[in-house]
């Protein structure tokens, strides 16, 4: 290792705060000097050459080259884990009765509704977060389910945390260095989906097949902070039970040999995707559709059986969210 760049490794040790300070400046030259543009992805980079650490306002580093996603403009997941955002009393009533109104729009239609929220990763792995990251014991999260679930509305609230925690101490149910749920992750949630919604059983994880084998991305958490060249790439892991079933671009599928012979549709985010290989399983006919991409034509179109809100934790108390509207146009 060449002596400068040993001896700023040092010195980052010694005065973490001060050496920083300084790199920033140097950064301030740069692109006063018209010598870099894209000084965050350069800084990013330098830090962890120097640290072997990520330090971002994005990403965190955790044990294990875990990495989690810390953006405070997209569901500030440190105070969610944290419990530090807990929305008020009269932001929780709001998202009560935005809930109750998009029940009783579907009601009259005598179409089911049902909530369903995913864990946050850190909730599930908070293990693999830095020795002095201290996990609330009702993270944010936590608390607004609890809040929704304790107003015993005439619909389901489901949050399968219990349950994949169980299973995240034998499989690995969430990307290492990505936002998301893996194929097993997905599958113990929409277990726990239509055991409480349905109340069909599906088959335990345990007794299914499960393949494994080495994927071709390394995560969205490494493409965030640039540094795909220090990275390994992700291990995939996928159910042979499943392998039947084509997913592509298209988020309507029809089914002739359904399990629960239902039409439904999943309004919701990207671990929506996840659930996908699943739902087309399941039910006879399913429609995937993202909240922003939503609209009431499309659902009157569709004619669902079943309409089903999903959330990841960090956003499912964000006003977006909490003030969706199955009637607009």
């Amino acid at each position: 290792m060449p002596f400068a760049f040993q001896m700023t490794k040092e010195f980052f040790k010694k005065d973490k705060d001060e050496f920083l300070t300084l790199l920033k400046q140097y950064e301030n030259i740069l692109v006063k000097n018209g010598i870099i543009r894209h000084s965050k992805n350069l800084t990013t980079r330098i830090k962890f050459l120097i640290s072997a650490k990520v330090i971002s306002n994005s990403v965190f580093d955790g044990k294990d080259k875990w990495l989690f996603y810390s953006s405070k403009n997209d569901g500030h997941l440190i105070n969610d884990y944290k419990g530090k955002n807990y929305p008020s009393k009269l932001e929780l009533e709001e998202m009560k009765n935005n809930f109750i109104s998009n029940f009783a729009f579907l009601k009259n239609r005598g179409i089911k509704f049902i909530v369903f929220v995913a864990p946050n990763k850190g909730k599930i792995y908070s293990r693999y977060f830095p020795d002095n990251f201290i996990i609330a014991t009702k993270t944010t999260t936590d608390y607004v389910v609890e809040q929704m679930q304790s107003s015993k509305f005439d619909f389901p609230v489901i949050y399968p945390y219990k349950e994949m925690l169980e299973y995240s101490q034998k499989y690995q149910l969430y990307y290492p260095r990505d936002t998301h749920w893996n194929q097993l992750g997905a599958y113990i949630g929409f277990r726990t989906l239509l055991k409480e919604g349905f109340n069909y059983d599906l088959p335990m994880l345990d007794s299914l097949r499960i393949k494994e084998e080495q994927s071709k991305v390394k995560g969205d958490l490494v493409n965030m902070v640039k540094l795909d060249n220090y990275y390994p790439y992700l291990t995939e892991y996928s159910i042979k039970e499943y392998d039947d079933i084509q997913t592509t671009s298209n988020k309507d599928y029809d089914n002739p040999n359904p399990l629960i012979n239902k039409s439904v549709l999943v309004i919701g985010d990207s671990f929506s995707e996840g659930l996908k290989k699943y739902l087309i399983k399941t039910f006879a006919k399913v429609s995937i559709v993202f909240r922003k991409d939503y609209d009431i034509d499309k659902f009157e179109k569709f004619k669902p059986d079943v309409v089903i809100f999903e959330s990841v934790g960090r956003l499912f108390y964000q006003k977006e969210h909490t003030h969706f509207s199955l009637e607009k146009k």
